[in-house]
């Protein structure tokens, strides 16, 4: 749990990908509000994920 960790890691773990899929699926079971913080997370992933992905996928299919 990321209770566990410093307080250091606590913060980096903001930034991770997942961190915000995360927190938006245990808050309804876990109670508590909402944080757009979660949201936003969550958004600036899935859009680093797909301009990654296009720019892969154009550069992929520009050699054929």
């Amino acid at each position: 749990p990321l209770s566990q960790y410093s307080p250091l890691l606590r913060t980096m773990a903001a930034f991770t990908p997942l961190y915000g899929l995360n927190q938006l699926v245990h808050y309804p079971l876990a109670g508590g509000t909402l944080e757009w913080t979660w949201v936003i997370n969550l958004l600036a992933w899935l859009v680093i994920f797909v301009a990654g992905a296009v720019w892969r996928f154009r550069r992929d299919t520009a050699r054929v």
